[in-house]
């Protein structure tokens, strides 16, 4: 009840899925653009069903070990799963846009026929949009050509590429042309199945590296350790890892230094499995939230106190020193210290 979807194997069986679908397109000749969308598609209605699939099944658990009314719970699974698809796509659009940058490209000796360009032409967005009031074609670059690399670029009347269109979402430009810098936001589960999508329908995919990763998984499982966090600590960033470690080495700590020993489920509803998951929602909405702002021109530089603090605005020792005492927060949380002194200072 308390970890939601969580413990599905949802990034596997949609990996699965991607593989197996992508497959079949293979076989039957299905390897153009639209089909790829397709395979991604099939994948992410897997995904959907299989993660919403486990979020009610743990509910209704939930709702049945505490006498809750099943429909009364299924309504609301309705309305939240309705708001949440609305919100998330939004949302998603956004950070795109906020963190998409417009370059300026010069290709003189590539030209495309425009007339073959059917999508609707578009005008430069965000800080640029002002300096460049005018409309261009959009051509989406599938494979590389020479210096020309996969992208989407924006096209002049005359056929000539005038600008590359870096997204937001797993950009590799990050900053603007005069100078200023950019947020851009990583999706690795993203970057990993378009590969496979890429690498299977061309024939391309090594699949002696995938056969590498199932058979460690099969020799992690069999000496005791779990190949799924395993895996994520692989594909994952460090700057990502290295926080789920920090956690992970607290809760050790905490557990060998515990005053009296708990089961499984009682460290399981802990309040320290509590306060991180609420630090890894904050995390999320914080995020969101800088990134909106991110999208003004005038909110950041309001709110910009780097000239006040001086090199403590940049420094490196004063991040880890505030990152070590949110470390001791959460171990005191976990051992229920804190909670203790709330409780004998109102006794």
């Amino acid at each position: 009840g308390e970890i939601g979807s969580s413990s599905n194997p949802i990034s596997g069986m949609t990996i699965a899925t991607l593989l197996l679908t992508s497959l079949i397109f293979l076989s039957l000749g299905w390897v153009s653009a639209p089909y790829k969308v397709t395979a991604l598609s099939v994948a992410a209605i897997v995904c959907i069903a299989a993660s919403n699939g486990g979020t009610t099944s743990q509910d209704l658990k939930t709702g049945y070990l505490i006498g809750a009314t099943p429909w009364r719970q299924q309504v609301a699974i309705l309305i939240g799963a309705f708001g949440s698809a609305i919100v998330i796509g939004f949302v998603i659009l956004w950070l795109n846009d906020a963190g998409t940058v417009y370059t300026k490209r010069s290709y003189p000796d590539f030209q495309v026929n425009v007339a073959e360009l059917t999508e609707a032409k578009e005008k430069v967005q965000g800080p640029d949009a002002a300096n460049d009031p005018a409309e261009y074609h959009v051509l989406r670059v599938r494979e590389a050509q020479g210096a020309i690399a996969v992208g989407k670029y924006l096209v002049d009347d005359t056929g000539h590429i005038r600008y590359l269109v870096d997204p937001g979402i797993n950009g590799a430009v990050a900053t603007r042309d005069d100078g200023s810098p950019v947020q851009k936001f990583q999706a690795p589960k993203a970057t990993l199945m378009s590969l496979i999508i890429e690498g299977i329908m061309s024939q391309k995919l090594p699949w002696s590296l995938v056969l590498i990763g199932a058979f460690v998984a099969i020799v992690l499982e069999l000496c005791g350790v779990s190949s799924l966090a395993f895996a994520v600590g692989v594909y994952l960033p460090i700057s990502t890892s290295t926080p789920i470690m920090a956690g992970g080495v607290v809760r050790w700590v905490a557990q060998r230094t515990a005053r009296k020993k708990r089961s499984e489920a009682e460290e399981e509803s802990g309040p320290g499995v509590l306060v991180s998951s609420g630090l890894i929602a904050g995390g999320a909405i914080m995020g969101t939230i800088i990134a909106f702002l991110s999208m003004s021109n005038t909110i950041p530089k309001a709110i910009d106190f780097s000239k006040t603090m001086g090199a403590a605005a940049g420094s490196d020792l004063l991040a880890f020193a505030l990152f070590l005492g949110l470390c001791g927060f959460l171990y005191l949380v976990a051992n229920e210290y804190l909670l203790k002194a709330g409780e004998e200072k109102k006794a």
